[in-house]
């Protein structure tokens, strides 16, 4: 016996052409009720064990999307020599001048230039979109042996060096000279010790860390734009095993969205509430106010004696600032977008995924870093989210991995992550690329990736805790539920029906039975699969069964001196797996007020189907799960998750069980052959 496999080792099977089987099963798909979040449920499949809610098993690889990742796991900014004119001394620090500075590198000069002087300027917000510009000092150029250099006392800077370069004027026959300029800005993060001090005062004279987990845990916030959970494994692979295997952290598979791009998350995460449910923020809207007013959570870690950072890169599409009207009042202590602002609007910040030799995203990274490093000391709620490196790409995250897990790293080594609930998130998946044409990739744009990781000794002390957010990663989950937790992390054992906003903590355990309606999530972005009864004597329900048994033979064929072939003997259960009309229909949000704008039905060229089946002679049964193509180049069926055996087969695979225990559930032993009761 011979079964084709595909690259990813799961077993093929060609079909010559659809069937009139194949377009009857096709057109009862089509026709499932839109009623609901799940209906025509087979009672067996969903038991007490598994959630109401069953979500895609999604593939990270398949012939259908393979072309469109590459692997880049390199980003070089440094081309050219300017670029590398002005940079950061950290080396340089003294007890009588105990900050970092910046120098003007003569050699990074391109031929035919001439530097005059350089200029340093202190950079202070005056509101969401605009800074104020303080010229401080200003050095001009004399010769190589004199040193350019400013002293970084601020906590933003940016230095204009300006240049003549010579230029042939072919009017004229002669070199002209003409201004150059070339700037590069620069963040930090000062420790503010009279704030520090202030808050260890209010702490201990209230008593505010009392009801708090932990007697005041931090909350460290790393996350990636348009990322969905298969993406973050397929392009972040070094930092996601870092994250769930050295800090056992838990990954919630049934991490939704509940609505459109990154306003909609952030505010699910800060809030607990719909955008709708909370003042109107809208930029260009009538009676709209400013986000001052929305209930965001930092302010309650804030007012409980935590400081405070918000760090988010591509500030014209901020999350609120691209929609809503952003904020007057600085919202967090530290807050990066006075940096990104500047940065912006500078030439050397034109070239994509980086400003001058530095990639953008190390920015960010570097901020939080320096946050965390600077109040050790004192509990700490920091979020540092970029986007434009995965916004309109699904590749180009992957350049990032090593820079993320070193940060992680750095902090679980320097024992931050001892006192710390550690998130590492993305808002959503990708929106914009070729993989959101396919069914795959718009069920991955709405299961965005979500870990949370706890410091180990919780185990002891609250275990509670671990083994419900181990249960919860396979449950039905959203960034209400995230924000629920913040509120648990200040108030714990708290009652979080008395929290602020819709969601379940997700230190209980979330429901079972929860579907997307209890969890606010509306029909279009639920992935919550549907289920129809198939006919179990259809022609495309029989060739997926019997594949199915091929499958299993091929499993046992190199020792089929032990174990005997199986044989389909029929088929008890078939239905029909798929997504809600809903999200199959929806096109995009409207860009102001986000409202869904459905279209036509997205053509779906393939069926899963969950079979129950029987196999002679060991009298087994199992529940498979088959996705069979019916148009396209590659037709084929493929299994598409583990093989249930749902019926006891005692010692019937003795043969095999010590050498080669996953088999067991595939084999029958020759030796009980004869014992199998003839027809």
């Amino acid at each position: 016996m011979h079964t084709e496999v595909t690259q990813d080792g799961k077993p093929v099977q060609p079909l010559t052409q659809t069937s009139q089987s194949d377009k009857d099963l096709r057109n009862e798909a089509s026709n499932i009720d839109t009623g609901g979040n799940i209906t025509n449920l087979s009672r067996h499949r969903y038991s007490r064990e598994q959630p109401v809610c069953k979500y895609p098993d999604l593939q990270m690889e398949s012939t259908e999307f393979n072309h469109l990742f590459e692997n880049i796991t390199n980003l070089y900014c440094g081309h050219a020599s300017i670029n590398y004119l002005t940079y950061l001394d950290g080396s340089s620090r003294t007890e009588e001048s105990p900050w970092d500075t910046i120098k003007v590198n003569f050699s990074a000069i391109p031929p035919k230039h001439t530097l005059l002087s350089c200029k340093y300027r202190r950079i202070e917000r005056q509101n969401d979109n605009r800074n104020l510009y303080t010229t401080l000092s200003t050095e001009r150029f004399v010769s190589n042996k004199e040193a350019i250099q400013f002293p970084f006392k601020d906590e933003f800077a940016k230095v204009a060096c300006f240049l003549h370069e010579s230029v042939f004027n072919e009017n004229n026959q002669s070199l002209v000279k003409v201004l150059r300029v070339h700037n590069n800005v620069f963040a930090q993060v000062i420790r503010n010790d009279g704030l520090v001090q202030d808050k260890k005062v209010d702490i201990e004279k209230e008593g505010r860390m009392k009801k708090a987990l932990g007697q005041g845990m931090n909350v460290l916030m790393v996350g990636v734009d348009s990322t969905s959970r298969m993406n973050f494994m397929r392009k972040l692979p070094k930092t996601f095993k870092y994250f769930t295997e050295t800090l056992e952290g838990h990954v919630l598979k049934g991490y939704h969205v509940i609505g459109d791009a990154t306003t909609a998350q952030f505010l699910g995460m800060l809030t607990g509430f719909h955008e709708e449910e909370l003042p109107n923020t809208k930029t260009g809207v009538k009676n709209s106010t400013t986000c001052d007013v929305l209930p965001l959570v930092w302010n309650e870690f804030r007012r409980m004696g935590y400081t405070t950072m918000h760090a988010e890169d591509w500030p014209q599409y901020g999350t609120f600032q691209y929609r809503l009207r952003g904020f007057i009042k600085q919202p967090t202590d530290y807050y990066m977008r006075t940096f990104w602002v500047t940065q912006d609007i500078l030439r050397e910040s034109k070239e994509l995924y980086c400003f001058g030799a530095t990639p953008k995203h190390q920015y960010t990274l570097k901020y939080a870093r320096d946050f965390v490093e600077a109040y050790h000391d004192i509990p700490k709620f920091a979020i540092a989210f970029h986007s434009e490196l995965s916004h309109g790409s699904l590749n180009m995250v992957q350049v990032a991995d090593e820079d993320i897990l070193t940060l992680i790293k750095s902090w679980r080594d320097k024992g931050y992550l001892n006192s710390t609930v550690f998130i590492l998130f993305a808002d959503h998946g990708a929106r914009f690329s070729g993989m959101r044409e396919l069914l795959q990739g718009r069920l991955e744009e709405r299961l965005p990736f979500f870990g949370i990781a706890v410091p180990p000794w919780m185990k002891k002390t609250h275990p509670e805790i671990v083994r419900n957010l181990k249960k919860n990663e396979e449950r039905l989950t959203t960034a209400f539920d995230f924000h629920k937790t913040l509120q648990h992390v200040l108030d714990y054992p708290g009652d979080p029906a008395s929290f602020q906003g819709h969601g379940i903590s997700l230190f209980q355990e979330i429901p079972l039975n929860r579907t997307c309606e209890d969890a606010s999530i509306a029909d279009h972005w639920c992935t919550c699969l549907q289920s129809i009864p198939a006919n179990t004597t259809d022609q495309i329900v029989r060739e997926a069964a019997d594949f199915a048994v091929s499958y299993m033979n091929k499993l046992t064929e190199d020792h089929r001196s032990l174990c005997v072939e199986l044989y389909l003997e029929n088929i008890t259960h078939a239905e029909i797996v798929q997504p809600n009309e809903k999200v199959l229909q929806f096109v995009k949000s409207n860009r102001k007020y986000r409202d869904a704008i459905f279209g036509a039905k997205l053509n779906v060229t393939f069926l899963d189907l969950l079979i129950t089946l029987k196999t002679r002679p060991n009298g087994g049964a199992y529940e498979v799960s088959v996705k069979k193509w019916l148009s396209g180049e590659n037709l084929k069926t493929e299994i598409t998750a583990d093989i249930s055996r749902i019926n006891a087969y005692g010692d019937h695979s003795r043969c095999i069980q010590d050498n080669f225990p996953h088999l067991k559930k595939y084999c029958f032993c020759r030796e009980f052959l004869n014992s199998v009761p003839t027809e």
